[in-house]
Formats: C-alpha cells, structure tokens, sequence
C-alpha cells in the first residue's frame, strides 16, 4: 500500500461507508496510530473494511499502525484530483520487484488526513512532499500558447523552478503533462487550418452565387417591366 496524505479528500469524496480520517492532535514521528481511508475500489480488491488495522514497520519505534475509518467514493473519478495519482481510486495488479516467479499481487492507497503526514517520518517507508497546481485554463486562448509553453519550460527547468528552489528545498523537481497538451494543441490547430480556409472560401463562393442568383432574378423582373412600359 502507498500511503497517501492529501489534502481536499471531503471535497473530493463523499463516504460510502464509516467516517472521514482525523488526525490525534499533534502528530509527530512518534505518534503510534493514526487513521485513515481507502476508496471503494481498494476496499473491494484488497478486503479491507471500516476497522481494519493496517501496520507500517517502524524505524528505531514499533510499527505505526492506520485505521480505517472510513471507505470513500470519490466524486469524479476522471477529475484531476484522483487522475493524477490514480492509485488513489483504483488499486492495480503489479509484480513484486525480483520475485522469481512473477506473482502478482494488488497495489492500492491508504488516505490519510493531511496533518497525520508526520507520523510516516518514524516508518521505513520513503516520505516526500509534494504540490499538484492545476491550471487556471478560464481565461486561456489560442494566442496564449508560445508564452504558455515558455512558462511550462521554465518552470520545468528554467528560472522558476530555481527561484521554487531557492524558496523550498534544492531537491524539488517540477514535472507537467502540459507542455504535451499545448503541442497537441498546436499540431491540431495546424490540421485544420486549411480545413478552416476551404471552408471560409466555399462559405464565401455561396454568397456570391446567392448575390448572383438575386441579381439576376432583380434583373428579369425589370425587364419585365420595361417591355410592359414600351407596351
């Protein structure tokens, strides 16, 4: 299991079963138990239920064991919250590294409430910190992308990830799928373009022969009139 401790889980969730986790006041390295959550999908495959007690091996301390308190459906499962950590919402098959005979077993996420993250600095596990910033894309517009592909990159390994740096820790790395989603964008738009063009010049080759039929019938009628009057 992966230990999990991000925030926005009441907003993002509604409870299938239980309660939401809360964390015992002060929690520090040291703290001895903790609770905790799993998503419908990882109670089902992994067969955990509302009280089951999970233990993580302790470093210098006995293990740190997480309760569950609660077993959560998330709201919108294909929403950025739970797709970029999908195993937040749905546990895998996966194979334990050097196992000779390949068997598989099911990888899921424990979801603990944010301020019992401490406790997992006591555990043999590997905690780090990290932010997920979704774009603001409102306010965004086709011209907008050469300056938003500018700040993707330097974000990723330019100036503001160096000025993050300086600010937070000389081991933070910054990744995004977004420079892909713009260069999408920007093959996309290309394509059709001439689509766009032919469009516009039929659009306007239809105009014309409307403009063309109306004259002429404009015209038949006034020489209908005129032989009337010569008449």
């Amino acid at each position: 299991l992966d230990v999990v401790a991000q925030s926005g889980l009441a907003e993002h969730s509604r409870l299938a079963a239980g309660r939401l986790p809360r964390a015992p006041g002060d929690v520090t390295a040291r703290t001895p138990r903790v609770e905790g959550a799993v998503s419908t999908d990882t109670a089902r495959r992994l067969n955990i239920e509302v009280g089951s007690v999970l233990r993580f091996p302790g470093v210098q301390r006995d293990p740190l064991e997480i309760r569950v308190t609660g077993i959560v459906e998330p709201r919108d499962p294909r929403g950025s919250y739970w797709s970029v950590a999908p195993l937040m919402r749905t546990p895998v098959l996966t194979v334990l590294y050097g196992d000779p005979e390949l068997r598989q077993y099911w990888k899921g996420a424990l979801l603990l409430p944010p301020d019992a993250a401490p406790a997992l600095l006591g555990t043999a596990t590997e905690p780090h910190r990290y932010w997920n910033l979704a774009p603001a894309v409102d306010d965004l517009h086709g011209h907008d992308v050469p300056r938003l592909r500018t700040a993707v990159a330097a974000t990723e390994s330019g100036p503001t990830l160096q000025r993050v740096r300086e600010a937070t820790s000389p081991l933070v790395s910054a990744t995004s799928d977004l420079d892909e989603v713009l260069a999408h964008y920007e093959r996309l738009r290309t394509a059709i373009g001439p689509l766009v063009a032919v469009a516009a010049f039929g659009t306007g080759t239809v105009a014309a022969v409307v403009l063309l039929m109306a004259g002429g019938l404009a015209a038949g009628r006034r020489r209908a009139e005129l032989t009337l009057l010569r008449a």
